[in-house]
């Protein structure tokens, strides 16, 4: 099994805004080898409270609040990262 530290090219970032003590956070999930989108990746607080499953292109878009540093990115087949 590989490791999805390892296949994971990297998060694009679009968008965060503040609002409310509230940001949102929108991304793309990329296998680091091929450059193709992660489909069905889940994106989440460490606890799952708040979480986002990747479309079919790899996107995921997250309402968090303010204060969260850290997120879970864990698909089937592969080793979860932080």
């Amino acid at each position: 099994m590989r490791r999805l530290l390892n296949l994971i090219a990297f998060i694009i970032f679009v968008g965060v805004q503040t609002a409310f003590s509230q940001y949102s956070l929108t991304g793309k999930i990329l296998n680091q080898e091929n450059k193709e989108p992660i489909k069905f990746a889940v994106i989440a607080t460490p606890d799952n409270s708040i979480w986002a499953v990747t479309d079919d292109q790899g996107s995921f878009c997250l309402s968090l609040p303010s204060g969260v540093t850290k997120l879970v990115i864990s698909c089937l087949g592969f080793e979860k990262t932080t």
